[in-house]
């Protein structure tokens, strides 16, 4: 259900312009900057509860105090979604190394 949540969602959300480009660079795997990464979790989010899309047989629902040790291995790698407890505030990672943060207008 989560997947499926995402998925209908994500044509819904408001993608907030870091710079010139809403995207922002992380690194690939191997050199993925997680302190900015996390940062940036910390600093969108402010609930303790997650979900995670990544695909129909993968997705999760996650804490905040195993959140980064559960995304660490995707971050990179995998294009995925981080989703709030609300399903209004996300961050999308792509798997070439960068991430845009947006919310859900409803």
């Amino acid at each position: 259900m989560i997947y499926k949540a995402s998925e209908h969602l994500k044509y819904q959300i408001e993608w907030t312009k870091a710079t010139d480009s809403e995207w922002i660079y992380c690194g690939s795997i191997g050199e993925v900057k997680f302190e900015v990464v996390f940062e940036h979790i910390r600093m969108h989010f402010t609930g303790s509860n997650f979900y995670i899309s990544i695909n129909r047989n993968e997705s999760f629902q996650s804490h905040s105090e195993e959140l980064f040790t559960r995304i660490k291995d995707f971050v990179g790698l995998k294009d995925f979604f981080i989703w709030d407890s609300a399903f209004k505030k996300v961050i999308e990672f792509n798997h070439i190394g960068v991430f845009r943060k947006g919310v859900v207008l409803t």
